[in-house]
């Protein structure tokens, strides 16, 4: 019985760290905070909102989705599991967000063969926002609000809004574009042969064998 639990419980932690890493993804944590109060945010928001992005491109993570682990961690040792049952599981929850920038990598890239021009130009979009000086978003942009009133829309709410453009620009294109399921197949094998061969690390084994590692 406890041998047919444990895969299930495995599999169950990795479920979960999917979850949380697609939960804290950039898009979705800068769209919750847009319409939570269905305002638009301080520049200080919006700034600390960039920052994040330009962050996440900087660790290699195009998804805007963090890295459970440092990409140097990921291409480490490589040999053929002795009991593949824990070792799958194990590397999903481990590296979740890794693979899931590789996914997305690989379906990118899928979508960039046959809508090349579209994708360059959210990617230009996209650096701009998170890598040009602030002095290219002093501009005087104002939006009507209740009343009489005018809201400033330019410099850091104006990056902000580049940003989100060219970001979810990036993913609607994903949906959009047949090839996207070639190139996301394409990053799910490339992320289960990795799961399938990279070695857990003996803190991990040790934990398991002494019933440490608790069940999400």
């Amino acid at each position: 019985m406890a041998s047919s639990v444990e895969p299930y419980q495995a599999w169950r932690r990795a479920g979960a760290a999917w979850a949380k890493c697609l939960n804290g993804a950039w898009l979705l944590g800068t769209a919750r905070s847009l319409l939570r109060g269905f305002e638009l945010p301080s520049d200080k928001a919006c700034e600390a909102s960039c920052a994040t992005l330009l962050s996440c491109m900087l660790e290699g993570a195009p998804a805007g989705v963090r890295l459970s682990h440092p990409w140097r961690d990921f291409f480490g040792e490589l040999k053929a599991p002795d009991h593949v049952a824990q070792r799958i599981p194990s590397n999903a929850e481990r590296y979740a967000g890794n693979y899931q920038n590789i996914i997305f990598a690989g379906a990118l890239l899928a979508v960039f063969c046959n809508r090349p021009f579209l994708v360059l130009a959210f990617c230009c979009g996209q650096a701009v926002a998170v890598l040009a000086p602030p002095e290219c978003f002093d501009l005087d942009f104002r939006m009507p609000r209740r009343g009489a009133e005018f809201v400033p829309i330019g410099g850091d709410r104006l990056r902000l809004g580049l940003a989100l453009l060219s970001h979810s620009g990036l993913w609607v294109l994903l949906f959009l574009c047949r090839a996207t399921v070639q190139g996301s197949m394409l990053g799910v094998i490339a992320s289960l042969v990795h799961a399938f061969l990279r070695t857990r690390p003996w803190t991990e084994m040790a934990k398991e064998k002494l019933g440490l590692k608790k069940s999400s």
